[in-house]
């Protein structure tokens, strides 16, 4: 159990700072479990195992030059800080950081979709220089630090393409309609015009469909 001296209240949907993420890295390596770390740092434990599993570096070397896996803060800060300067370049929402923030724990923390974690920003009486379009394309290329397409709780249904499939009548036990057609032409071409009355093809193409349907 950890002790009560080492749990920490934070300031919820603050982002992690450089400091915790060494923490984070320090107590890991120190054997302890993504629960014992996430209440000495004071946030959730989702979040520690988010963190960690995102930012896993694999195949460092060691002195003895054997490999090995393990989280690194620097990279970890590093990333973070390259994805916050992305969002600063020519996007809608430019430097506004605080609205950002407030999105991402709206959706994140509380579990809400886009459209309420937008509303729920203007009611705040926050600038919101962004449509739930523009914002559900944040979600998709990844803008955020923490949250992810994964973590929404309303996931829009793609809908599969029906494909369209041929149906032909058929007689119970018999043939296409084609099929008796061509039988028709060939049988029209072999006999003499006398021996069906000089009925042109079409007549007796609508007899033979009519004697066939019956």
């Amino acid at each position: 159990m950890v002790q009560k001296q080492y749990i920490i209240k934070r300031q919820k949907g603050k982002h992690l700072t450089l400091s915790e993420r060494g923490k984070i890295e320090a107590y890991s390596n120190m054997g302890l479990s993504k629960t014992e770390i996430a209440l000495r740092i004071g946030v959730s434990r989702r979040t520690i195992q988010r963190e960690i599993q995102r930012e896993w570096v694999s195949g460092l070397l060691t002195s003895e030059l054997d490999t090995y896996d393990t989280y690194v803060a620097q990279t970890a800060q590093r990333k973070y800080e390259e994805k916050q300067n992305s969002k600063e370049g020519n996007l809608k929402i430019g430097k506004n950081h605080k609205l950002m923030k407030y999105l991402e724990c709206s959706m994140l923390q509380e579990k809400n979709s886009p459209y309420v974690a937008l509303e729920k920003a203007k009611k705040a009486g926050f600038l919101v220089n962004i449509c739930l379009k523009t914002l559900y394309n944040y979600i998709h290329q990844n803008l955020f630090v923490e949250f992810t397409e994964e973590e929404m709780v309303y996931k829009k249904k793609r809908r599969k393409s029906k494909k369209k499939i041929e149906k032909s009548i058929r007689k119970k036990g018999g043939r296409s309609i084609e099929e008796r057609i061509k039988e028709i032409e060939e049988w029209m071409n072999t006999y003499p015009r006398k021996l069906w009355n000089g009925k042109s093809s079409k007549e007796m193409h609508a007899e033979e469909f009519t004697t066939y349907l019956c």
